[in-house]
């Protein structure tokens, strides 16, 4: 009976259990004591509040400007979303932390329309040793490339883009400060980095502005770092992450 119990505990656990993180650690320890394999490392459930997508799209009609998505773009469901809160929110001044190829950029400045700002910045591949933080081994192929911006190059947009150059770390934002309507944080995926990427976005937004992150639940930093703060800051209490999406989102009170 006993041998009985015991498979129909493993059908289990190797089917219907692999969908549960309790069930998934156990099958990594039967690993050890079998094969001698590793303990599995703490396992990462992010904790941000959902914000229903249907509360931010719905009735919403917008236009996407470059809709392939390449390994390091927001998707195309993202970009719906940004076209979407840029059409309830109405931003003139907006500012981005990490360019990559600008297909975010280009359509964050198609959506906003020609009378707004886009600033853009960006750490040049010769800077890579010398950031003040260290940034994520990962993100190298992100900002080793043949050219930033590339996807906004020659278009109509190109002429209310500003691409600044540096390590967000370092940069003076001076003069962007309580300026910015819409903050987009993108640039590296370390810790540190979106802490203190969060901290400049802060100082240079105002009361009623939407502050968005990417890779939520798909890097285990920036996930550690949002529930961070808003599990231990007040001013970034209403953080949440858009349903369907890796975009942390909040407007600012």
């Amino acid at each position: 009976m006993g041998y009985v119990k015991g498979w129909a505990a493993s059908a289990y656990l190797f089917t219907a259990g692999v969908a549960r993180p309790k069930d998934r650690a156990f099958i990594h320890r039967i690993g050890e004591h079998v094969f001698g394999a590793p303990e599995p490392p703490e396992l990462l459930v992010p904790a941000l509040p959902i914000a229903p997508i249907k509360d931010i799209v719905q009735g919403v009609r917008v236009e996407i400007a470059d809709p392939i998505s390449v390994d390091g773009n927001t998707t195309t469901l993202e970009q719906y979303v940004f076209a979407a809160l840029v059409e309830r929110h109405r931003p003139k001044t907006l500012f981005e932390i990490g360019t990559f190829d600008g297909r975010t950029t280009l359509n964050l400045a198609v959506s906003a329309g020609p009378e707004a700002r886009l600033s853009t910045l960006d750490l040049p591949p010769q800077q890579l040793a010398e950031t003040k933080l260290d940034v994520h081994p990962e993100d190298v192929k992100y900002i080793d490339k043949k050219e930033s911006g590339a996807r906004f190059k020659g278009t109509p947009q190109e002429k209310q883009i500003e691409q600044l150059w540096g390590d967000s770390a370092t940069f003076d934002f001076t003069p962007y400060a309580g300026t910015i309507d819409l903050m987009f944080i993108d640039g590296s995926h370390a810790y540190d980095y979106v802490l203190n990427d969060s901290e400049r976005a802060w100082g240079m937004t105002h009361p009623g502005s939407v502050i968005l992150w990417h890779d939520y639940a798909n890097w285990d930093d920036v996930t550690r770092a949002l529930d961070h703060l808003r599990r231990t800051d007040a001013r970034f209490s209403s953080l949440r992450r858009i349903e369907g999406t890796s975009l942390g989102y909040m407007v600012r009170q």
